[in-house]
């Protein structure tokens, strides 16, 4: 191997070049802490020390990167290596940072903090990438037209952490003790999340120990702030077990709360709005201004972040997206979780397995003939980030797809419900949608809806007809349709997420 100059041993050296500064061009072939090796144009290889040497124009020197390098002849020792004085890339080599969005292959997108997305190839990294991950990058290109972006060397610099922790689990001893005071009726009581009524039979659902009540524009309108308190605070005081107290408040499209403007200074905006006006970082301060309204009137879930990925402006939930991709949309959900749990308001991830571009299942019957690995790569991409992020509950569509189970909508399909289990690892409260809607009201089947939906695996159900669900249910336990053993595992669910949110004491 020579050392030091193209086409010339030390040997060779006269006494004039050994006093002037060598430059030689070549691709890196080896590269450590204070070594660098160099092919020239010839292909003669060269060794290099570069303690010391000035960087400043090559940072993160990698093997393949196309350098000048300078020293002087004066340096050039026989059979040593050469000391350098400078190393300078010779392509627009830059160092950038960002969050991984989508890694397979050798393809890698990058989130920048200014929220933009950036498509890289890759050089075939040694290394395990987890979307989340912040890392460091080397890359050539056009930046600025976002062409021939390569990124030839990587530096993780925080992994996102991923392992999802169970909240619910510290209380299991807690909430055991308390089903086993319960009695039939209240237990079957618990199952249902029921749309708030009239005052007038407000008495009559509080008797029969719902989970929770459901609230809608409709309890919020032209109410002042200490009204709307007070009349949760009735319920609570009224209720056998604490309530959850629910309501849907998504910004944009759906604000039963903020579109007072005695609640709230301004209706919340929409995910997507949000997203343009100020990223994730916007949405992650809406996510806890929105939790710090609702906690103030003794909200204590909502039915929040919109988990769905559309692509068709035509379609029925994309107006309540955030209007971006699969990747996007989980950083999007964690963002918003993230921001709930910090201001201790409970989150509902919602519709699983994802809407993606189809009708309204508020009017009839929705099928999804999509093929299952597109839900896995795609759909369930945001669920699992909002499990990995703690959210407490799922709330299941009623769309059938296809390739899940045939028969019957998402919601009352055991096979779809094993799925959040055992794919997306979930060990919090799954709830149906709405069980008055048309997709449901439309199904033609000789057992009762609540039948199916707690046979399903679901812990919650919501309901408007609650006495006349709740009798239907209780029936069906006292003729043996349906075990008490089902109904425990879902009202301990249940149970858990009351002590985790403080409404059930916890005793030393």
């Amino acid at each position: 191997m020579l050392i030091g100059c193209v086409g010339n041993s030390t040997d060779e050296l006269d006494d004039k070049q050994k006093d002037k500064e060598i430059v030689i061009t070549g691709k890196i072939m080896d590269a450590s802490m204070n070594t660098l090796t160099i092919e020239d144009v010839n292909g003669v290889k060269h060794d290099f020390n570069k303690e010391n040497a000035d960087t400043s124009e090559a940072q993160g020197l990698f093997i393949g990167a196309m350098v000048s390098v300078s020293y002087d002849s004066s340096s050039v020792e026989e059979n040593k290596p050469i000391h350098l004085k400078k190393v300078t890339y010779l392509e627009n080599y830059q160092v950038i940072e960002g969050g991984v969005v989508e890694y397979y292959d050798e393809h890698l997108t990058l989130m920048l903090k200014d929220n933009q997305t950036l498509e890289f190839q890759t050089a075939a990294l040694d290394l395990e990438l987890n979307i989340g991950d912040q890392i460091s990058v080397l890359m050539s290109g056009n930046l600025e037209t976002e062409t021939d972006l390569f990124i030839h060397q990587v530096t993780i610099l925080k992994h996102r952490e991923t392992e999802f922790v169970d909240s619910f689990a510290p209380y299991e001893q807690q909430a055991s003790a308390y089903l086993k005071s319960m009695s039939l009726e209240e237990k079957v009581g618990q199952v249902f999340l029921v749309r708030c009524p009239e005052p007038e039979y407000i008495d009559q659902y509080l008797s029969l120990n719902p989970a929770g009540l459901l609230l809608f524009g409709r309890d919020f309108k032209d109410k002042d702030m200490q009204t709307v308190i007070d009349e949760i605070q009735s319920y609570q005081d009224k209720s056998e077990t604490p309530l959850l107290i629910a309501v849907d408040e998504e910004g944009g499209s759906v604000v039963r709360v903020s579109s007072n403007p005695q609640l709230a200074k301004a209706p919340f905006k929409s995910p997507s709005q949000l997203y343009a006006e100020g990223g994730f970082e916007l949405i992650y301060e809406d996510a806890k201004e929105k939790s710090n309204v609702l906690n103030a009137l003794g909200i204590n879930v909502n039915l929040a972040p919109v988990a769905d990925i559309a692509t068709n402006s035509n379609a029925f939930i994309y107006n309540r997206t955030i209007d971006l991709g699969p990747t996007e949309t989980a950083t999007y959900v964690e963002y918003v979780v993230k921001g709930m749990k910090e201001s201790g308001l409970s989150g509902t991830l919602k519709h699983f397995p994802g809407y993606g571009n189809n009708v309204d299942t508020h009017t009839g019957i929705a099928v999804d003939n999509r093929d299952y690995e597109t839900f896995v790569n795609e759909d369930f991409l945001p669920f699992k980030s909002g499990v990995a992020a703690g959210v407490e509950s799922i709330l299941v569509s009623h769309n059938i797809v296809n390739s899940m189970d045939s028969e019957l909508p998402a919601s009352l399909s055991s096979k779809v419900h094993q799925i959040i289990r055992d794919e997306l690892e979930f060990t919090g409260v799954i709830m149906t949608d709405d069980l008055t809607m048309g997709a449901i009201t439309s199904l033609e089947t000789d057992v009762p809806i609540v039948v199916l939906g707690l046979q399903a695996g679901n812990d919650l159900m919501i309901v408007s007809d609650f006495v006349w669900r709740h009798a239907e249910l209780l029936d069906a336990f006292n003729t043996g349709t349906v075990s008490e053993e089902q109904l425990d595992t879902a009202v301990l669910n249940v149970l858990k997420w009351k002590f985790y949110m403080g409404l059930l004491p916890i005793e030393k």
